[in-house]
């Protein structure tokens, strides 16, 4: 299908993943396992990722500790950060609006490019042993 092939060509030049998912039934959401089952080792592997979630109406982690799970699977490197957002953490408008919440982005922001950066080099080197 065309459209996963792009998706496996974006994957393949990503030098990091964002990956966020509702809380669907205490797990990810199908449509987050349907793109990672499009999704090999050859284009996770050694490469960050950080995960964020939305619990509904309580900050619920169950969502983002599975997909922690399954990137580590596919051999990225989850990064220890992540952020839950809950139905109380964001304005009318729907946007974030909770101090603590987007304390917590900025750092997991910060902690994935500063991560990317400095892997990049270690990462080639890594893969030459892995191939």
């Amino acid at each position: 299908d065309s459209d996963v092939r792009r998706l496996v060509e974006a994957a393949d030049e990503a030098g990091a993943f964002g990956v966020s998912t509702p809380v669907y039934h205490a797990s990810y959401s199908g449509a987050v396992k349907n793109l990672l089952d499009h999704l090999g080792i050859a284009q996770m592997v050694y490469k960050p990722a950080s995960v964020v979630g939305h619990g509904g109406r309580v900050r619920s982690p169950q969502a983002v500790d599975a997909l922690r799970s399954s990137l580590r699977g596919l051999l990225a490197v989850v990064l220890p950060t992540q952020v839950v957002a809950a139905a109380g953490d964001y304005d009318e408008d729907g946007r974030v609006s909770g101090p603590d919440i987007l304390s917590r982005l900025d750092r997991l922001a910060h902690e994935l490019v500063t991560f990317t950066e400095a892997i990049r080099p270690a990462r080639h080197q890594l893969l030459a042993r892995y191939a």
